[in-house]
Parts: C-alpha cells; structure tokens; sequence
C-alpha cells in the first residue's frame, strides 16, 4: 500500500554521541489517503518527526528519525536491533473525518 524509501534500513552516520538524523520518504501510490503511524522498538533512542498523520493520494511524505546522542561510540562491530514499524489503513470517506487521534489510537489496537 505505501512505498518506503529507504525500504529496508536506516543509516546513521556517526558520530553517534550527537544528534544523528537521516530521512525516511513515504509515498502513496493509491487514489485514497492513508493515515500511518510509525513505532520503534526503542523510543527512547529515536525521535521520529512528524510520526503520524495523513498522506494525501498519489502524495509523498517526509519524515526525520532522529537518533538521540550516545554516552560513547559503540564498537565498530556493533549491530543495531533496533526496529520501526509503519502501521497504515486506507481511509473511507466516513472514517477520512475522523480525527487524527482517534485513527492513531485504532490503529494501535
């Protein structure tokens, strides 16, 4: 339903002991809007920005995942587990009035 680029990983380019931020693209190839909300295996790593909303039909999107400073650099055999996870549904003429909030919250059911 949605396009991701990067579609299977995220680089962070050091040094990792600042505010690292790379870019993510969702496109919308559909005709309808699609609300989305993006969740991480560490929230407490990451800032994602914005990390739900609407994206308009044949329409694309921005987001930035911002990775939080370390304490110190990890070694450079280090592999990261961390994980994000796009959730999205095809919005109706009924449900596209529904708020933000209450589409993110069913979509976390």
């Amino acid at each position: 339903m949605l396009e991701i680029d990067p579609s299977q990983q995220l680089a962070f380019r050091g040094p990792l002991t600042r505010h690292v931020e790379v870019q993510l693209a969702i496109s919308n190839p559909t005709s309808d809007f699609i609300a989305y909300k993006i969740k991480t295996t560490a929230p407490k790593q990451y800032c994602v920005k914005p990390n739900s909303g609407r994206i308009a039909a044949h329409s694309s999107i921005s987001i930035q995942v911002i990775l939080q400073p370390m304490k110190e650099e990890p070694a450079p055999d280090f592999k990261c587990k961390d994980k994000f996870l796009i959730q999205s549904v095809v919005l109706t003429p009924e449900t596209a009035k529904v708020s933000l909030a209450d589409l993110v919250s069913a979509l976390t059911r």
